[in-house]
């Protein structure tokens, strides 16, 4: 079911882990430190496997992945979609929050508040500390005035 830790194409998935002293009843974390462990035969895994549940299944999977290139592919492309969907979302909520500080920024001014003033109202609303409140507020009056100008 498992292949040979010297056959496994990817090594930087498996570590050493030293062995606990006596044949005693392993404990759960003690499996599954043997089942990432390059010491542990084959032998001792499919003990393991035979009364881990979660064991068994991760060896099951693995042997697909390994024999499976296809489904290794499949399962890559999945993670690749599911981590630029998270990315991709990271992203939109940093631009919505810009966006709202830079409007929240414009309002402010139109009030005919100081600099100081918005700084201060930035930093209670949004976290900010004042430098940051203040490079957003100078960014939203360049970009005034490059419309003005336009």
């Amino acid at each position: 079911m498992k292949q040979s830790k010297e056959a496994m194409s990817s090594p930087h998935h498996r570590f050493a882990v030293p062995r606990p002293q006596g044949g005693g009843q392993k404990h759960r974390m003690e499996k599954w430190a043997a089942y990432f462990s390059p010491a542990t035969s084959d032998e001792e895994l499919e003990e393991i496997a035979a009364g881990e549940e979660a064991i068994r299944e991760a060896m099951e999977v693995e042997d697909v992945f390994t024999k499976d290139e296809v489904a290794r592919r499949s399962y890559e492309k999945a993670e690749k979609f599911r981590r630029d969907q998270a990315a991709q979302l990271s992203y939109a909520r940093q631009e919505g929050k810009e966006e709202g500080i830079l409007g929240t920024i414009a309002v402010l001014k139109s009030l005919n508040l100081d600099k100081k003033a918005i700084a201060i109202k930035l930093a209670e609303a949004f976290g900010l500390d004042d430098k940051a409140a203040c490079f957003l507020f100078s960014r939203v009056c360049i970009d005034r005035m490059i419309q003005a100008e336009g």
